[in-house]
């Protein structure tokens, strides 16, 4: 007896054994990738890693004078005449007002300085949990939210220097995080580029998300205040490319934050400075929007006389 199999029975069985093949070969890359990242993090990143340094900083000391904010304030500002920098990348408002509370709970403020950039309310900011809250680490260290958002940073870093991650940050005893890198460097071009970005990254959340981190916002500049804290309210350093970019997209809600600011100051009446373009020198910024070492040494003594302190 002859027997036969009809194409339109082939076909299906031979798809779904191609298909089981590549949802396979998927699972087996993704592992890989992950296992590689992972293996990344725990022997090139964490051995560099200097938050423990930066968390005993906030639980060791004492000063009364302090700044508070994310990576332009940890690397704009270099911390001197008896100031704490307790600024550290990628925190929020939720992140300042933790702290705030922490480092005052057993001493008062005298001079601090506060973070007043428009970013702090992107949605980026606003979603993300504070990063204080972080009380287990968990079986994966690349699934942690402070190093998740650099993964690709770091692949990229550990590729271009020769297979090998080297961190140029100069953590300094009183806690500011100083980086070498020349924006001069970079195309015109480049600039542009990232610029762009980092303009729609940093564009301003949706009018609920804005108030509800004006009222946290609110929150942390009245505990300063009512600790007797005089308050230097500061919009640090961008880049020539950055301020362009933000011209170009007027409707990145910028100006209103800007606004808010400044009544925040004078309600409290402290101090604010907009210093988006006190520097113009390329070679003083590290990348788009932070200031290397050299422009952190620099801007903070314009800081120091801005907020009304003068230099010791």
């Amino acid at each position: 007896m002859r027997s036969s199999i009809s194409s339109s029975e082939v076909r299906p069985a031979t798809s779904a054994v191609a298909l089981r093949v590549l949802v396979a070969c998927f699972g087996m890359t993704l592992l890989i990738m992950t296992a590689a990242t992972e293996m990344l993090v725990r022997a090139q990143v964490a051995p560099q890693d200097n938050r423990p340094q930066h968390l005993a900083l906030l639980e060791a000391t004492a000063s009364a004078d302090v700044a508070f904010g994310d990576s332009h304030v940890a690397r704009g500002f270099d911390a001197q005449q008896g100031f704490i920098n307790l600024a550290y990348p990628s925190e929020n408002i939720a992140d300042m007002l933790i702290k705030a509370r922490r480092y005052f709970a057993d001493h008062a403020p005298e001079r601090v300085i506060l973070q007043a950039d428009p970013h702090l309310f992107a949605p980026y900011r606003l979603n993300a949990a504070p990063s204080l809250l972080e009380e287990k680490t968990p079986m994966l260290l690349a699934a942690m939210p402070r190093h998740r958002p650099q993964l690709l940073a770091y692949w990229t870093s550990y590729f271009e220097n020769g297979g090998q991650l080297r961190s140029t940050v100069q953590q300094t005893p009183a806690g500011s995080l100083l980086s070498s890198g020349d924006l001069s460097l970079d195309l015109p071009r480049l600039q542009m580029r990232d610029a762009r970005m980092r303009i729609v990254s940093h564009s301003v959340a949706r009018p609920g998300q804005v108030a509800v981190g004006q009222e946290q916002y609110r929150a942390l500049v009245d505990f300063l205040a009512g600790q007797g804290a005089r308050i230097c309210f500061v919009t640090f350093p961008v880049s020539p490319a950055y301020a362009a970019a933000r011209k170009a997209w007027p409707s990145n809600g910028h100006a209103e934050m800007i606004a808010f600011f400044e009544s925040e100051a004078a309600r409290v009446g402290g101090q604010y400075w907009d210093a988006r373009t006190h520097v113009t020198d390329l070679s003083l910024f590290r990348d788009i929007d932070h200031l290397n070492a050299k422009g952190a040494v620099g801007f903070s003594q314009d800081l120091h006389t801005a907020c009304g302190w003068g230099v010791d």
